[in-house]
């Protein structure tokens, strides 16, 4: 590699990293504003460990979550090389079809125009393409996430994730507290599957791409941010149960071998890694009594159900 090439990778790298400097600043604290000096008191009964900390380790977040983004100027990296290169194919057509006919045709001109078809349908095939897209994008990374998950909880790897564990009750921070080998593992899914996609149905739309981004961003917050969003309604439903809130992560940071997945539940339900099939009814006490309902027998029991959850996590991830 020549110094010239050496050095545009380089300011590409320090330009993808400082556009995630600027991102993830910026959503950290809208969050934090909003929790702590807008709404401190409404947010305050929605906290999901009361009386633990919020910050006690923010030193060690805000080290790792400035070293995790070097993980985000390699994926960015990434991302753009593969699209300069033809190998991403970004559409970046929106709802309304051209139509290409002559000005002859239209006002009597010879020379050619364009004109938009904007139509019901043409708005409904476009919102269900990115429906689609972006449905079927964290289906994968859902499955792709949870494995990789219980990968780095076994001894072997568990030192690469350990800086992320830090904190027992996250915080908004703590969302991008990753080590940089682990981040830039699971960020690589996102550049490799529009590399997929683009092999198998030739393009992905950029709009898709720009929102599972956004998605992906405030899902992080909300899981890591140790307060509670959703209704109790959301949990009486199967269907709604499915899709996975603070509650359900923040069980994975306080016992660790429980609860892996990142978007769905149906991971953990379906590998009886969940911290137990009624914690959905958990979730339900502890809204109803505006406090965290613990399982059966305090905190030691919940400890040890999960302690045994993580041990058969353990063995059918070996």
């Amino acid at each position: 590699m020549s110094l010239e090439v050496a050095t545009a990778v380089l300011l590409s790298l320090l330009r993808h990293s400082g556009i995630a400097v600027v991102v993830q600043t910026t959503l950290c604290s809208i969050f934090l504003i909003t929790t702590e000096i807008l709404a401190p008191v409404f947010f305050s009964k929605r906290r999901i460990q009361p009386g633990t900390a919020k910050f006690p380790h923010l030193r060690h977040e805000l080290i790792h979550a400035f070293v995790t983004l070097v993980s985000g100027g390699i994926i960015g990296y990434l991302l753009e090389t593969l699209k300069d290169s033809g190998h991403i194919v970004l559409d970046e057509t929106g709802p309304c079809t051209a139509d290409n006919t002559t000005a002859q045709e239209t006002i009597g001109g010879d020379f050619p125009t364009e004109t938009n078809s904007c139509t019901v349908s043409s708005y409904a095939q476009f919102g269900a393409r990115i429906a689609l897209e972006v449905f079927g994008y964290f289906v994968l990374f859902d499955a792709y996430f949870y494995w990789g998950h219980r990968l780095f909880h076994t001894p072997a790897l568990y030192f690469l994730h350990r800086p992320h564990h830090v904190s027992t009750a996250p915080n908004a921070v703590a969302a991008f507290s990753f080590n940089p080998v682990e981040g830039t593992i699971f960020g690589a899914f996102f550049p490799f599957s529009l590399l997929a996609w683009t092999w198998i149905g030739g393009g992905f739309h950029f709009y898709s791409m720009v929102l599972m981004g956004f998605l992906q961003g405030l899902q992080s917050l909300l899981i890591h941010s140790g307060y509670e969003f959703f209704p109790a309604w959301v949990f009486k439903y199967r269907l709604t149960a499915a899709f996975l809130t603070p509650t359900f992560h923040d069980r994975h940071h306080e016992f660790q071998r429980c609860n892996f997945a990142g978007f769905f539940t149906w991971w953990d339900d379906l590998c009886g890694t969940n911290d137990g099939d009624d914690w959905r009814n958990k979730y339900h006490t502890w809204y109803t009594k505006g406090r965290r309902a613990r399982p059966a027998g305090g905190a030691a029991a919940g400890a040890g159900a999960a302690d045994d959850g993580g041990d058969t996590a353990s063995k059918k991830a070996d």
